[in-house]
């Protein structure tokens, strides 16, 4: 009787270990570095027609400095049609620039936030030929 007292306290500790625990963390451990652009801005002319990122410049600035991506210096600009810029879960200034365009810029451009961080805001940006 002894022994079956003791098999059955011994079994205890693994029937805790199940998934449905709610103590559980719902968010992913995070193992390596995972940098999560904050905006990906898409660029169009008025005609809903992609442009390319040659000749584009995006300037960000939030919270933790100010950052400038220059288009033309991604090797396959020419193939490129967004830039990604800016990193976490705060407000963001945006300042787009593209050769024969008009500046656009954006305030207050703000991440989606989740339960666990936060996902990229997708931004399309339609420009007008200068």
């Amino acid at each position: 009787m002894k022994s079956l007292i003791l098999a059955f306290v011994a079994t205890l500790p693994l029937l805790g270990c199940s998934g449905d625990d709610q103590n559980q963390n719902e968010c992913p451990e995070v193992t390596l570095p995972v940098i999560i652009p904050a905006i990906n801005v898409k660029l169009f002319d008025t005609n809903q027609t992609p442009l390319n990122v040659c000749d584009a410049i995006v300037m960000v600035d939030s919270a933790n400095g100010s950052e400038t991506i220059y288009g033309s210096a991604f090797n396959d600009c020419s193939t490129k049609f967004n830039i990604a810029v800016g990193y976490d879960l705060i407000e963001h200034k945006l300042l787009i620039e593209k050769a024969g365009y008009i500046n656009q810029s954006f305030d207050s451009l703000l991440p989606i936030a989740t339960k666990c961080g936060y996902e990229t805001l997708e931004l399309s940006v339609n420009l007008v030929a200068d």
